[in-house]
């Protein structure tokens, strides 16, 4: 059977720190796993790594970028407006930039800047982000209510699974329920419109539905 594009595994939110998913088989390894689901001479490819949504101390935050360091020959940017700091997004097929960035940071306004250095970076109105107005103000100081998550100048928002932006029709989605689909819908009347149980996921042939079904979200102590 083909796909479109291949399902990703998502986990959510409120599981990132401690949910991980386990199949019903011992000692698997990220390969294996892979082997136990698709065959061992299927080809597949690594999801990247998580979001970070929220960061601690201001040294460990990559809105203050030590020095002009690329996010990558293509990179997008998503830029605070009120202070000029930033941070790199992945600019993967069929998400927005700017959905992800709004969803990051929804209490500044911000904007998406594309290029290698930042300071060379370019909005989509052709603008560089070095002539913005606050272009690098976070270096100089703290802008009081200057901030991505509503509470501190140093962290993004958490983004709720039902909210993500990123999330595709097909994505596995880890909850405490078990291993979820998410079906395409966006409605906020709740998550049975949004996802629903893997093995009743139609998108997926139907031996995979049950060894995905066999699998538990094991959460961390």
């Amino acid at each position: 059977m083909a796909f479109a594009r291949p399902f990703r595994f998502c986990l959510a939110a409120s599981l990132l720190a401690t949910a991980a998913l386990v199949p019903a088989i011992p000692d698997a390894s990220a390969q294996g796993l892979f082997d136990f689901l698709f065959g061992g001479s299927r080809h597949y490819r690594h999801a990247p790594p998580p979001w970070g949504y929220g960061y601690g101390r201001p040294g460990d935050m990559p809105f203050f970028q030590r020095g002009n360091r690329s996010a990558s020959r293509e990179g997008a940017y998503c830029v605070r407006l009120c202070d000029g700091s930033h941070f790199p997004i992945q600019v993967q097929a069929e998400t927005v930039p700017g959905e992800l960035c709004n969803a990051l940071c929804p209490a500044s306004k911000t904007a998406v800047f594309y290029g290698g250095e930042i300071a060379d970076a370019v909005a989509p109105d052709g603008k560089r982000y070095s002539d913005i107005e606050n272009a690098f103000l976070y270096r100089q100081r703290l802008v009081p209510q200057c901030t991505c998550n509503g509470k501190d100048a140093f962290g993004l928002a958490a983004i709720g699974v039902a909210d993500d932006p990123t999330l595709r029709p097909g994505d596995m989605v880890a909850t405490q329920r078990g291993l979820m689909a998410f079906t395409g819908a966006r409605s906020r009347d709740g998550e049975a419109r949004n996802f629903t149980p893997v093995e009743h996921y139609a998108g997926l042939p139907r031996d995979l539905r049950r060894r995905l079904a066999n699998m538990t979200v094991k959460r961390g102590n």
